[in-house]
């Protein structure tokens, strides 16, 4: 399975959080289940959808599920749940989402990924959309946007990056209106990502009864109401796929 993560892939997984957890998942699983074997791909985001999308790959990791990509795409059982606000830098004060949507400086998002849809299935007009995380940071930094809306594990992993450099916060977070399971996406109708996940999902069940999984929410530093909001998840995807059986 040729699979597109993070281009900050490396480092997400030097640093405890929820894309290294989801990692670590996808690991154990392909360690016990021999059928399948990945090739990553560190890629922009807009960019991997677009390459699966076009067949160049076979999924896509850490995809947050929308009601806009369910049109086209499928999903894995999920891999844990994720929350995404606005941020802004120290000395800029949080506005609501009524103010930001007034505001006539635009949000930053990152293009293409389901915080952007977020944004305009809400009614927000002014955000601009930039293709690569790093180019949103840096606008945010010279000052050319005041907020921008991620996920809260991107904002930690950008954070774990500036700490030494730092020692003030470096973001300051707002309201946190997205909360969204994160899973891998392939094409809809693909049957290669349909048998894929299927392993995914016995792989995690067993995962489950050893108590693996909540180990390794804790060794991520995730609070346990964390992994309890995943396993409501996971247990409601389970029928999902028996039926494809």
């Amino acid at each position: 399975m040729h699979i597109a993560v993070s281009e900050r892939h490396t480092q997400g997984l030097s640093r405890p959080g929820e894309y290294r957890l989801s990692w670590q998942l996808l690991e154990r699983i392909l360690a016990d289940d021999k059928h399948f074997e990945v090739t990553p791909s560190s890629l922009a985001w807009s960019w991997s959808q677009t390459q699966l999308q076009q067949g160049k790959l076979d999924a896509v990791f850490f995809a947050a599920k929308t009601e806009e990509r369910s049109k086209w795409a499928q999903f894995s059982p999920p891999l844990t749940v994720s929350r995404a606000g606005f941020y802004s830098l120290p000395g800029t004060p949080p506005k609501t989402i009524q103010q930001l949507k007034r505001a006539w400086q635009p949000v930053g998002v990152i293009e293409g990924s389901a915080q952007s849809q977020f944004l305009r299935d809400n009614g927000f007009d002014n955000f601009y959309g930039l293709v690569e995380s790093d180019a949103l940071f840096q606008m945010l930094q010279g000052g050319r946007i005041e907020h921008i809306f991620i996920l809260q594990s991107l904002a930690n992993h950008y954070c774990s990056l500036n700490a030494r450099e730092h020692q003030q916060p470096c973001l300051i977070a707002g309201e946190m209106p997205m909360e969204t399971t994160i899973h891998l996406m392939g094409n809809l109708g693909d049957p290669a990502f349909a048998n894929f996940s299927i392993a995914i999902a016995q792989g995690l069940k067993k995962l489950v009864a050893s108590d693996d999984v909540r180990q390794l929410y804790e060794e991520n530093g995730l609070p346990p109401d964390s992994y309890q909001k995943w396993l409501a998840q996971f247990n409601a995807y389970i029928p999902v796929v028996q039926h494809r059986r």
